[in-house]
């Protein structure tokens, strides 16, 4: 878990708008990558 915790966060940071749009938007860093 922590290892995904940490890429999403990067992913969140670097790409933001790639992360919406897989996550769907609306998810805080983090938390989405958990959900899913």
């Amino acid at each position: 878990i922590a290892v995904m915790f940490l890429t999403t966060e990067v992913v969140v940071t670097d790409l933001p708008e790639k992360k919406d749009d897989k996550m769907g938007g609306g998810m805080p860093p983090g938390m989405g990558g958990m959900d899913y």
